[in-house]
């Protein structure tokens, strides 16, 4: 941890102590963490090109009666990842609010006792050749300390103590512990926590559902890890409370993004171990709650959570076929007709995409659905509902879902599930006589306002669900949304951008269909707080690798546009938002943003394992999740 010197301008008792960097939550700042990286850029010149967010710790609140107010920390920790330096240390960082930061609530601090001179205040009292080097290798990374600081110097976060004796300000600990959970957890759990939660960052292939499941393997993982007490409790509330730090941790710095099934499925987990803790005998002994008895038998209920979880994966798509059935009842169902082989726009040769009827074998009648991205639920549900007999043929629509192209393992999946379902009905994959079930279209992303013409429906795969019923879901779900509105609306001007509308088709426009924006998700996506204001940029590489001969060069997350596609050495370049030179000159900036939000007031439909919901349904869901997320982190 790097911790800087407070110069003689802080003229409180607070000079000439370690402190991380701080400062004061403005009103013109978008969140805590805005915040932190313009104090940071204030402080140390140092920017999104040198550092990366490791992790945020819990927010706490404490009275200073000097000044009469009451504050509240939040605390980040940062890696430190350019390339130009050999350092990959973290360093803290916090805010603060209301609007102005006293030096004694700066949760600042350092490492040993600082004396006046300034050989010792700017080193810690040892620069030694390896201190030197670490400073050459920081400047060539570009940190400037400001006038605030009159020094800085790296740390091992064991070291860090609170003892007046250490020269660090007040608090520091406090908020150390807050981001750096080794503190608590102990080496073994820490470790295994860790490495869950930088596999939740980098998996960029799951939904939000799935990262559920693999965020409760994590925390089953960590459970037996953590350090129980050596007398015969055993199970004690120090215990009880690295449980609780544990799921806040993977809740939100696994990938916040996707946060509301993670956060469902920890407090789902806490609520198991709560009544397996009351359960015990009083007073406890060593054979109930100090073995390894006890373990045991909360990781077989969370097990059997897990289990639980998959068949209500299994109920949402019934849900969604009973939809089908009560809201497009006037659909014709599948009439005569092989189920065959035929390639949508966009799609693959040998059938992968595009399978199912060709486009005489259905009627104008059939259920038109357009969707993106890769939704595990999604999928399922489709699949569920292409085998029911009962239920409309689906002509479904999936755009390609850059930069991943994700939308095309979405259409994959269901040209193999039309498929499976035409051999089943035949029985050898000929479907001679059969009814076919459906189709399945790729278009590109540019191409949405073209997809959904004449839909009756576009499907969202909800990542995040706010109380007030927004829906956070792939970037792209909103141009689908609007261009779905836009075409199939009454009047002249609801055509598609690539034919317009003859003067006399105009009369059949006015009676086309409303478009129906259905959200299907489990109520575990809901999440009872107000979502994250920062959004969530990822590598801006995803997006350059389809470019062909435009290439964008770097050894690291940015780079020099490049026309040939050989690939050239740029000067300094964005490593984190993507800017770089352009040929002749100028920059650059690739944004790779994955998430967006459509508003309630666009989406009509609410689908969940229990069935059609609507805003209130998810209000009241949130109520009750935020108590027990109240209940379980509120005094952490």
């Amino acid at each position: 941890m790097a911790y800087g010197i407070v110069t003689d301008e802080d003229t409180g008792e607070n000079r000439h102590k370690y402190a991380p960097i701080s400062g004061s939550v403005e009103a013109s700042d978008a969140s805590p963490l805005a915040t932190a990286w313009r104090e940071l850029s204030e402080e140390t010149t140092l920017t999104a090109r040198q550092l990366r967010l490791f992790r945020q710790g819990k927010p706490y609140t404490f009275s200073d009666t000097s000044v009469g107010r009451e504050w509240t920390i939040n605390p980040f920790a940062f890696i430190f990842t350019t390339p130009d330096s050999s350092s990959s240390s973290s360093s803290t960082t916090t805010t603060a609010s209301p609007s102005s930061l006293p030096p004694s609530s700066s949760s600042r601090g350092g490492d040993t006792k600082v004396d006046d001179s300034p050989e010792d205040r700017g080193y810690g009292g040892d620069a030694d050749e390896e201190k030197d080097k670490e400073r050459q290798d920081d400047r060539r990374a570009g940190l400037r300390l400001d006038w605030e600081h009159e020094g800085y110097a790296w740390f091992d976060p064991a070291d860090i103590s609170d003892d007046p004796s250490f020269g660090g300000v007040p608090r520091l600990k406090e908020s150390l512990r807050r981001v750096w959970f080794e503190i608590d957890l102990g080496r073994d759990a820490a470790r295994v926590l860790d490495e869950g939660l930088r596999a939740l960052q980098a998996d960029h292939e799951s939904g939000a559902r799935q990262l559920a499941a693999k965020a409760l393997d994590v925390f089953m993982d960590v459970l037996p890890l953590l350090p129980r007490s050596a007398d015969s409790s055993g199970i004690d509330e120090r215990w009880w409370r690295n449980v609780r730090i544990a799921g806040w941790h993977l809740w939100k710095n696994g990938r916040e993004a996707m946060g509301a099934p993670i956060l469902s499925v920890v407090l789902a987990c806490l609520g198991i171990i709560e009544e397996k803790v009351a359960a015990l005998p009083s007073p406890r002994t060593p054979s109930s709650s100090s073995s390894r008895a006890f373990i045991d038998d909360v990781l077989a209920a969370l097990r059997a959570f897990a289990a639980y979880r998959t068949e209500t994966g299994r109920a949402i798509g019934e849900a969604f076929a009973q939809f089908l059935r009560d809201e497009f009842s006037d659909c014709a169902t599948p009439g005569s007709g092989g189920v065959g082989t035929g390639t949508g726009a966009g799609g693959d040769a040998d059938g992968g995409v595009g399978q199912g009827g060709g486009a005489g074998n259905l009627t104008n009648k059939d259920v038109k659905i357009v969707t993106l991205s890769c939704s595990s639920t999604i999928t399922a549900a489709l699949t569920h509902a292409l085998k029911q007999p009962d239920v409309p043929a689906l002509d479904i629509h999936v755009l390609e879902s850059r930069p991943l192209f994700e939308g095309v393992k979405t259409a994959r999946a269901l040209a193999a599930a039309l498929h499976t379902a035409g051999r089943g009905r035949s029985g050898d994959g000929a479907g001679d006589g059969e009814k076919p079930r459906g189709r399945v279209t790729l278009h590109t992303d540019s191409s949405a306002a073209v997809a959904a013409h004449g839909a009756h429906m576009v499907l969202l795969g909800a990542d995040l669900i706010s109380p007030r019923g927004d829906v956070s879901n792939k970037t792209g779900s909103l141009p689908l949304v609007l261009s779905a509105r836009h075409v199939n609306a009454a009047g002249p001007l609801s055509s598609t951008s690539s034919t317009p509308v003859p003067q006399k088709n105009q009369h059949q426009n006015r009676h086309r269909h409303p478009v129906r924006i259905v959200a299907l998700a489990e109520k575990e996506k809901v999440l009872p707080f107000e979502p994250p204001a920062h959004a969530e940029e990822n590598d801006p590489r995803e997006v350059t690798a389809a470019w062909g001969g435009q290439t964008y060069n770097s050894s690291s997350r940015g780079g020099k546009l490049d026309d040939d596609g050989k690939g050239k050495e740029g000067r300094e370049t964005d490593h984190s938002s993507g800017k770089g030179e352009a040929p002749g000159g100028g920059v650059v900036e690739v944004k790779n943003v994955y998430f967006e939000w459509v508003p309630a007031g666009l989406v009509t439909d609410y689908v969940t394992e229990d069935g059609v919901t609507t805003r209130g349904g998810v209000e009241e869901w949130a109520k009750g999740a935020r108590e027990r997320a109240d209940r379980f982190f509120g005094d952490l």
